[in-house]
């Protein structure tokens, strides 16, 4: 069920909806055809749980470049992609559901809350997997917050998707409460080692739990659209 619309007309022009998806495909074109070594470039910025759970948190004035180096691939990494798929399919959510999103909430708002979903996201994936050394990156986990403030906000708009060869329309509440289930599901048989695929699938779930409960506090007062 591959989302390509929905039925809520917005009334503002999503600039931060589209400026985050220009920014996340020039980052990848950028890795792909313009860094020299992508590889390293991706270990700096991605999060590695290992990295930050395990990091000696003391505080000192002397090492605050460290605590930098630390926390900012919380958000760097949500711009890094692994391939056209995992971009692609990231962008198309991002598109559908988000502009909705920023139209009710406001473009600063906005902008904060899918950040703040995607740190959220990053970190409940850490501390499932505290001893993990391997690279997060995507914007999978901020896009899942979006996809939470829309089943809040909007759980009786449809969602129109391509099904097989032919297309459907399914209530919001209905196609994201199939996603997050599949997600969750995919996610515990992760834990038990059960299902090895290299997805953050508690960063999804992490995200959209944030998201649901965030936009109850973003959509208060929303700025009146021009």
């Amino acid at each position: 069920m591959i989302p390509y619309a929905d039925t809520i007309k917005i009334k503002r022009p999503p600039w931060v909806n589209i400026t985050l998806i220009v920014i996340n495909l020039a980052v990848f074109a950028y890795l792909l055809f313009l860094a020299q070594n992508p590889e390293a470039l991706i270990r700096k910025y991605a999060f590695i749980p290992y990295r930050f759970f395990h990091a000696d948190w003391t505080f000192s004035i002397h090492h605050l470049m460290k605590y930098i180096n630390l926390t900012l691939p919380l958000v760097t990494a949500l711009f890094i992609h692994a391939d056209y798929m995992h971009i692609i399919g990231n962008m198309l959510f991002l598109y559908v559901f988000g502009d909705n999103i920023e139209d009710r909430i406001g473009h600063f708002r906005y902008a904060v809350f899918y950040i703040l979903c995607g740190i959220i996201s990053m970190l409940t994936h850490g501390y499932v997997f505290k001893g993990s050394t391997l690279a997060v990156v995507g914007a999978s986990g901020a896009i899942a917050g979006v996809l939470g403030a829309f089943y809040i906000l909007y759980p009786s708009a449809k969602v129109k998707t391509f099904l097989i060869i032919t297309t459907k329309e399914f209530p919001a509440i209905t196609y994201l409460g199939i996603w997050f289930v599949f997600n969750l599901a995919r996610g515990i048989l992760h834990i038990e080692g059960l299902y090895r695929e290299p997805v953050a699938w508690w960063a999804h779930i992490g995200g959209f739990i944030a998201g649901a409960l965030l936009i109850n506090i973003f959509a208060i007062n929303p700025p009146k659209s021009k």
